[in-house]
């Protein structure tokens, strides 16, 4: 669900920060995990039982990642660990120092040029 939330953050920051390092095929895999473990109730039966759930994110994620197992964690030889065997959280974490990196060195940028203050006062909510 966290990785849906940065999804979302990296898609309005992208105009500032480009496009967040992370492959759009993992975005996508995050996506439909997430909708999957919000609906976990409904849809772990029939994952356990080996049969695919015929609806929703599931049966998308079925589409499109059938190598996909939605509640498993691999521990790989190379220390990376894999959920769903989609994700690399190695590979995740790179993405995520390298988007730090950007978002750090566009901030210094923005300060240089005088332009890291809001010059508006943000609407009341």
């Amino acid at each position: 669900m966290a990785a849906t939330n940065l999804d979302r953050a990296l898609g309005q920051a992208q105009e500032y920060i480009g496009d967040g390092g992370i492959p759009s095929e993992t975005r996508r895999a995050l996506r439909l995990l997430r909708n999957i473990y919000e609906h976990w109730d409904e849809l772990r039966e029939a994952f356990r039982t080996g049969g695919q759930a015929d609806r929703g994110a599931a049966k998308k994620l079925a589409e499109e990642f059938p190598e996909a197992e939605p509640w498993s964690i691999e521990l790989e030889p190379t220390g990376d660990i894999k959920l769903a065997g989609l994700v690399s959280l190695n590979g995740l974490h790179k993405a995520l120092r390298g988007l730090e990196a950007r978002a750090r060195w566009r901030q210094r940028a923005l300060k240089r040029e005088g332009r890291h203050k809001a010059k508006e006062q943000p609407e009341a909510v």
